[in-house]
């Protein structure tokens, strides 16, 4: 972890790129003040417009990818208890929510990523694992047709572009994106989330109020807010 001059910390990032452009590899631990120094036509434009592509495409390099869409989501639960749903939906939707609650309100326990509804944790963890938003923000980025025409050629071929992201609290790994293009287009993705995260850590001695759905969607804005630091 890392802090900011403010004293918040944020978590540590790290990216790997290979055959990326001019670059054949670099790797990049990014800080809440990074400065590329090089000389002309050595990669740096490159590498800043990727950061900026993976910041985009995640929202953030926050605790978990996309986190303000969480807070989002408890919102738009929270609504939709008085909004007029199907019985079954309304008996779902309110088992869902005593669940959660209870979790977070548990003395002694802390409050993890995988205590967040299923199909909040289910949404993150597939969109984890493609890569239609990071290619469109680097065609975006370069204005390019595909990223394929990205890919570093090198002694009459070409290579195998390679990006991967590690966000990590020290020596957790938080999560991960790793993707692999060739040059006829075809994108080999992978994703991971660690489900042990700790959103709000466990409840000291001594009593402590009940917390609601306002106190747990105040954590994911405050995580989403530290990614903006780095």
């Amino acid at each position: 972890m890392q802090k900011t001059e403010r004293g918040q910390q944020h978590p540590d990032t790290h990216i790997v790129v290979e055959n990326f452009g001019p670059i054949e590899k670099a790797e990049i631990d990014l800080r809440p003040l990074t400065v590329f120094v090089g000389e002309s036509n050595t990669g740096k434009t490159y590498l800043a417009a990727l950061i900026y592509a993976l910041y985009q495409s995640f929202e953030g390099f926050s605790q978990f990818p996309w986190s303000s869409r969480a807070s989002s989501y408890l919102r738009f639960t929270y609504r939709a208890r008085s909004r007029s749903l199907g019985i079954q939906e309304q008996i779902d939707l309110q088992v869902e929510t005593m669940e959660m609650l209870e979790k977070l309100n548990t003395h002694g326990r802390p409050f993890k990523f995988s205590d967040l509804p299923d199909q909040m944790r289910f949404w993150l963890e597939s969109n984890l694992k493609k890569s239609t938003a990071f290619e469109d923000e680097l065609q975006r980025c370069f204005d390019l047709e595909s990223i394929s025409e990205l890919i570093r050629f090198t002694d009459g071929a070409w290579n195998e572009l390679k990006v991967s992201l590690n966000v990590r609290e020290g020596d957790r790994l938080l999560w991960s994106f790793d993707i692999m293009h060739d040059s006829d287009s075809n994108a080999t993705v992978d994703g991971f989330i660690n489900k042990d995260i700790v959103l709000k850590p466990a409840n000291g001695e001594g009593p402590e109020e009940t917390l609601d759905f306002e106190d747990l969607r105040r954590l994911f804005r405050v995580s989403s807010s530290l990614s903006h630091l780095n």
